[in-house]
Parts: C-alpha cells; structure tokens; sequence
C-alpha cells in the first residue's frame, strides 16, 4: 500500500487526494469535449465541476458524521477536519444538489446536463477506488486465500487490517491478504461507463444515459457489498446497499420517462416524432 505517493519537502501527496484530482480532471476533459459536441458553451464544465468538487466533499463528510455520529459527538473538531471518512453517496448527493444550482444559474436544464454527467461519475468512481487501494482505507473485503491481485495484505495502509472495526478480535494481522473489492470496482464500473458512454452518439432521449448511469452504479455498488467489510444495518444489508435499492428504482423511473419522452424539450418531442 501507498497511502503517500510521494512528498515534496512538507507537502504529502496522498493516494486518495490524487486520484480524486485525476478523476475530476479526466471527467472534467470528458464532460468538456461532449458539450463542445452538443454546441454548448465548455465553460460550463469548470462551473459544474467546480460545484460537484464543493458540494460532494460537503456531502461526504455529512454522510460520514450521519454514519458515526457518536465518534463524531466525541471528537467534533476532528470529525470535521479529517481526511478520511469521506462517504461516496454522501458525496453523490452533495454533488448533484450543488450541481443543480450551479446549472440554474446559468440557465440550462439541470436533465440535460445530469444525462452527460451522471455516466462520468462511474469513470470518477473507478478512479477513486484505485485510490482506496492504494490508500487501503478500509474498503477491503475480508480475509481471503484468492492469489495475488484478487486478494492483498495491506500492512501499510491507513485502516491495517487488524485494526479495522470488522476484524479486530478475530486473529487477523496486518498482513493478513484480504480480497481486493477495490480492484472490482474499478474493473466493474470502468467497464459500465465504456458500455455507457458511447450511446450518447446515437441521439438516445434525454434521460436515458441517466437512468443507466443510476441503475449500473446501483447494482455495482449492491453486488460489491456483500463481500465487503461493512456494518450491516438492516439484515445482511448495509447502508449502502439501503441507499442503492433507492438509485436503482430511481433510475428505473427515470428509464421509464426517458422512452417517453417525458425529458424532452418541445423540439427534441417533435424531431422524435417525426423520426
């Protein structure tokens, strides 16, 4: 594990910091190119990508104090100052709601740009998880004898695995490999967005690559959490699992609109029409 990537004189790199800074980057270039496709100013993307980087870190802690609130009513200061906790979901929806704003404000349609950029959250979530890899944050799986990468020892990571919440107790060290769930991921939801993103080319109606966007993040995310070492809340059932069944049924509705249309401007209905 690499939680540092490499330090110039006091300044630390983290792992995590900068694949998130390759993620918005990428997404950011992605995102840029679609709306100079589309005939829309690119400016745009700075706006949209500076509100999601705002808003999602909000978010993020938010979820995470929601998650730990007792650990953070103990330690409030540093609930809030740490760099660690950050929450995906929590980060999703503080996001949107910043981008929404931030897409009224200069007069578009917050649909039309949700289309293009919900699919580029799967590219920006694979990114991160190659960060929570090399972070080793404590997003593993549990103890597993799969060879080398599919399960790994972390003795250097920021959450070691005998320390983790899930695993102490249990005999586990540090160096004890566990199952790579973020090297899934990353492989799972690159692998959507490449299914994903080209569809935009054929003229699909607005709304669509949306709800395809939400239901693959969804069903990623559900599947993954079965085998990761997660607080179970409800059952065999974690938070996010919760929160994912709500994405899923989301983007199945959105779907359903989508094929009528229902996103469409008065002059996207009529070119649909008469096509």
């Amino acid at each position: 594990m690499h939680p540092i990537l490499f330090s110039l004189g006091p300044l630390k790199i983290y792992a995590y910091g900068f694949m998130l800074a390759i993620a918005f980057l990428l997404c950011g270039q992605f995102f840029r190119r679609d709306l100079q496709r589309r005939g829309k100013d690119p400016a745009l993307a700075d706006a949209v990508l500076m509100a999601a980087l705002i808003g999602g870190i909000v978010g993020a802690r938010l979820w995470s104090i929601a998650e730990k609130w007792e650990s953070f009513l103990a330690d409030p200061l540093g609930g809030l100052l740490s760099g660690s906790g950050l929450v995906f979901y929590g980060g999703a929806i503080g996001g949107t709601l910043a981008v929404i704003w931030a897409v009224r404000r200069r007069g578009e349609r917050p649909i039309e740009i949700a289309d293009m950029v919900f699919p580029l959250l799967l590219l920006g979530y694979g990114c991160g998880r190659i960060g929570c890899m090399l972070a080793g944050d404590g997003d593993f799986g549990g103890p597993s004898g799969l060879p080398f990468p599919l399960a790994v020892s972390i003795p250097n990571a920021l959450v070691p695995p005998n320390l983790h919440p899930a695993l102490i107790g249990t005999g586990v060290t540090a160096n004890t490999p566990l199952l790579n769930t973020p090297l899934f991921e990353v492989v799972a939801s690159c692998g959507l967005f490449a299914w994903i993103w080209p569809r935009r080319l054929h003229h699909p109606p607005v709304g669509q690559l949306l709800g395809l966007g939400m239901c693959a993040m969804a069903l990623e995310r559900f599947i993954i959490e079965f085998v990761r070492l997660n607080e179970r809340v409800l059952g065999p059932l974690t938070a996010a699992q919760l929160f994912s069944v709500g994405l899923f049924a989301a983007g199945i509705a959105v779907l359903w609109a989508a094929g009528r249309h229902r996103f469409d401007s008065p002059a996207q209905r009529a070119a649909a029409i008469e096509s």
